[in-house]
């Protein structure tokens, strides 16, 4: 995986590249193997990009001022149950 810059903490950035890895759709290849960009999936592309990744840590900072002035609710209450 590519070296990306991240501004979170590390349990945001653990989080992250385990959703990540489980929406990766890149091929297997064995380790140290060039990485053909064209094979590289949109969410390890997305990793590149430092301002989407930005503006994901952002969103996830005021969700839950966001949930509670828009409609009354807390991170808690939207839990699947």
């Amino acid at each position: 995986m590519p070296h990306f810059e991240f501004n979170g903490t590390e349990d945001d950035k653990r989080r992250l590249l385990e959703s990540i890895s489980r929406n990766c759709s890149c091929p297997p290849r064995p380790f140290g193997q060039a990485i053909n960009p064209g094979e590289v999936c949109a969410p390890h592309r997305m990793l590149l990009e430092k301002g989407r990744v930005d503006h994901l840590l952002f969103e996830r900072a005021i969700k839950s001022r966001l949930l509670k002035e828009e409609f009354g609710v807390t991170p808690k209450d939207t839990k699947r149950r």
